[in-house]
């Protein structure tokens, strides 16, 4: 299983504490640090690691970095980038792609993921099993609504047709809403 994690030079020391968990519990599961915006740098620090490779967005799917960097705020650029990395990665090596957020921990072993994966194309994360209680506390339902009912920074995709296809409409959802890969 191919992991990967979107990260800007912010993130990069959660994304290092992400690739020590991984590291330790999944050892022959590679991870790619993405690194999104200015200053892509390798750092040698995770050069170093047998398992870790770190890359430009810029490097994975063909984009003006910079343009984007400047046009969208953090959180709407990785929504922005997710579902075209995960298909630039289906498409040059087949297999499972798991994309976690740079702030994961992993705790325990993941193979519960790719058992997940050997019944479905794709793997979603919901927030949440039940609904949010009413009762004047936080979160509420409408910020729970707001948030969306599955977590989109914990995804899973097997790299057959059936996954690229998701991964296709969900990028052009993602453009519809948000803005293009081309900055418009």
């Amino acid at each position: 299983m191919q992991v990967l994690t979107l990260a800007t030079a912010s993130t990069l020391p959660q994304a290092r504490a992400l690739a020590r968990s991984l590291q330790r519990h999944q050892p022959d599961w590679p991870l790619d640090i993405v690194l999104v915006g200015y200053g892509e740098a390798a750092d040698p620090r995770i050069r170093d690691a047998s398992s870790v490779r770190l890359r430009s967005a810029s490097e994975v799917i063909p984009i003006n970095i910079e343009r984007l960097v400047a046009r969208y705020e953090h959180q709407d650029l990785a929504n922005l980038l997710r579902p075209a990395v995960l298909r630039a990665y289906c498409e040059l090596a087949p297999g499972p792609v798991l994309h976690l957020p740079p702030s994961a921990w992993v705790l325990a072993d993941l193979k519960p993921i790719e058992a997940a994966l050997s019944a479905n194309s794709v793997m979603l994360v919901p927030r949440m099993s039940a609904d949010v209680p009413d009762n004047g506390l936080e979160p509420s339902r409408l910020q729970m609504e707001n948030a969306g009912r599955i977590d989109e920074t914990v995804i899973a995709v097997d790299g057959t047709a059936d996954s690229i296809g998701f991964l296709a409409w969900w990028g052009k959802h993602v453009e519809e809403t948000i803005g293009a890969l081309d900055g418009r």
